[in-house]
């Protein structure tokens, strides 16, 4: 799915790629898109032979809920300056994700319960220097987190200790 050609594209709407078996996803020349709804890409089969990077827009606020639930993208790409103030519920729960990098996600405020739950290639997450993030309850249960940097505020991290008990900050 190549939307490249799509300048003008603000959202994309519920289950409008659900279960679709792709080659490729591109959003990135979305200069546009602000929403991308829920169940978007939910169970997306990417036929791909190398590891599938996901490069977001950097117009782009809201990943809602489930958005990419079970789909094997294995890295998430968000540009300098990203708009993103919110991944829904289970947007990228029980993905092929191996780390998480919201380094350039300064505007970032919420992550949704269970979000990237079971995505159990996740090893380490970085957060924007001064980040002002809620985590959701369980966000990253069932994850390989080993690590947490950056300047996160040390309550979202008692706030998780059920989940994130090995994390080191």
């Amino acid at each position: 799915v190549d939307l490249s050609a799509c300048k003008k594209l603000t959202t994309i709407d519920q289950d409008a790629f659900r279960d679709a078996n792709v080659k490729l996803l591109d959003l990135s020349a979305c200069e546009a898109l602000t929403t991308i709804n829920r169940n978007a890409f939910t169970g997306i089969a990417l036929n791909a032979e190398t590891p599938l990077k996901l490069t977001l827009p950097a117009t782009l606020v809201t990943i809602d809920n489930n958005a990419f639930y079970g789909s094997n993208i294995t890295e998430l790409v968000f540009p300098e300056n990203s708009a993103l103030q919110t991944i829904g519920s289970d947007s990228f729960r029980n993905s092929k994700l191996t780390k998480l990098d919201f380094t350039n996600c300064a505007n970032l405020r919420s992550i949704g319960n269970t979000s990237f739950q079971d995505s159990s290639a996740i090893e380490s997450i970085t957060f924007a220097d001064n980040a002002n993030v809620s985590l959701g309850a369980g966000c990253f249960q069932g994850t390989g987190v080993k690590t947490m940097t950056e300047a996160i505020p040390l309550s979202l991290v008692v706030y998780q200790t059920t989940y994130l008990h090995h994390v080191q900050t």
